[in-house]
Parts: C-alpha cells; structure tokens; sequence
C-alpha cells in the first residue's frame, strides 16, 4: 500500500512561508494558500509554541473611494 501525501496544515504552512520569506500579510496568505479568515489565529497558535512573530500595520488609501485601510503584516524573528 503506497503512503498518501500528508497535507500540511494552515499552521505549518503559515510557519514555513514565515521562515522562508521572513513575513506574511493576508493578502499572500489567501492567494498562495487560500487561507482567509484563520490568519490571526494561526499566528496566536505559533505565538503559544514559543516563536517570534512581530505584527507591523500597512496602510495606504483606496484609489477608488480615498478611503484609508490597513491590515496587519506578520513578521517572523528566528
């Protein structure tokens, strides 16, 4: 019987991408792993093992209506 491929979980994934690419803002994590709304709480989870993850705030100003917006980018200190 072959073994099956195991998929990573959001968890792993969130952590490998922070290792390799030193950061992560939800618009990566939804285009790249199609995590949408479990960004944070997968950041809390591997807050609570002990790694070090920086939150930095984005903004910027929508070209459409003017309005300002910001969304967090997680930063990954080894």
């Amino acid at each position: 019987i072959a073994a099956m491929a195991k998929t990573p979980t959001q968890k792993q994934m969130v952590l490998e991408h922070l290792k390799q690419y030193g950061s992560l803002d939800p618009f990566t994590a939804f285009k790249e792993y199609g995590i949408f709304t479990g960004l944070h709480s997968r950041i809390t989870e591997l807050r609570k093992e002990g790694h070090q993850i920086r939150t930095e705030h984005i903004t910027g100003v929508s070209n459409v209506t003017g309005r300002r917006w910001q969304i967090a980018n997680y930063v990954y200190q080894s």
